[in-house]
């Protein structure tokens, strides 16, 4: 993967970074340094049996993001001594950004893929030392196509380790309890 998809999104963020424009970039499962099938949760070998479900087709788990710290870390070239790049945490694997757009500024939070309760207490920190601003908060897999905060069967952080919030922990955890959040973003799910 970091052999061709991390190139191809630095060529394309650098667009942004040679335009000026503020950004933050979350990572999704498919950035992570490996994938493997999870313990307990291994896919079915007969093809007849095969559905999508996660009990089909086994649930995958991913570790490590050195390889999209080395494009999109808090020191790359895209964030090292941009003023707008107000915070980061674990190498910026989550990250905050603000912006103004129509007369007004906005805080932008880029969390990580389900993530754990430290990552939710840095976000709270940057939320209190940005009171009141209108905040976006990104994260790689929070909807699902019918319009519910469940994961991917297949890649379901929280049922492999449930030190991870799933989405529905994410929004009972830290997104209702904030009211400047008016906007959540998404993407994984087809």
């Amino acid at each position: 993967v970091f052999g061709i998809e991390m190139p191809a999104a630095r060529k394309g963020f650098q667009l942004f970074d040679k335009a000026g424009l503020p950004f933050g970039v979350v990572p999704g499962n498919h950035d992570y340094d490996a994938m493997w099938s999870a313990a307990g949760w291994p896919p079915v070998t007969d093809p007849k049996k095969l559905t999508m479900t996660a009990e089909a087709l086994g649930i995958l788990h991913a570790g490590g993001l050195d390889n999209f710290r080395s494009v999109f870390g808090n020191d790359s070239e895209f964030f090292r001594d941009k003023d707008w790049y107000i915070d980061s945490y674990n190498g910026g694997a989550s990250s905050a950004q603000t912006f103004t757009a129509a007369g007004y500024t906005f805080l932008h939070l880029a969390l990580d893929m389900s993530p754990k309760d430290d990552v939710l207490e840095w976000a709270r920190k940057v939320i209190a030392n940005n009171p009141g601003l209108p905040t976006i908060l990104t994260t790689h897999d929070f909807l699902n196509a019918k319009n519910e905060r469940k994961a991917a069967p297949i890649v379901d952080f929280h049922a492999v380790d449930p030190r991870h919030n799933n989405a529905e922990m994410l929004w009972q955890k830290f997104i209702a309890k904030h009211t400047q959040i008016f906007m959540v973003l998404s993407g994984h799910q087809h």
